[in-house]
């Protein structure tokens, strides 16, 4: 009978090891899982930054190719840009 009841002691520790391992990983994936979705919107915050970029370059390309002074470079910018924020504004109410 004890040797039946030190198995079944060392198969209760075993079990208790297991236990705590897999609580311990549970946390690790949890941790994980929530990095992941942090980078996930950090990424998706820097595509629109990237797009943004882009955006302001090219109109900054337009803005050269039409004006040569940079005077004339910042007034078709602001002219360029105005008309951007109109047709976005457009694109909302059109959405909505």
């Amino acid at each position: 009978m004890t040797e039946l009841e030190a198995i079944l002691q060392r198969l209760k520790a075993k079990s208790e090891v297991l236990a705590e391992k897999y609580q311990a990983l549970k946390a690790a994936k949890l941790k994980v899982d929530n990095e992941n979705e942090s980078l996930k919107q950090q990424m998706i915050k820097l595509q629109q930054l990237i797009e943004q970029q882009h955006s302001e370059i090219n109109y900054l390309k337009l803005a050269h190719a039409i004006a040569h002074t940079p005077e004339e470079i910042a007034n078709s910018k602001a002219i360029l840009t105005k008309l951007v924020r109109d047709v976005d504004k457009c694109i909302s109410q059109l959405t909505d």
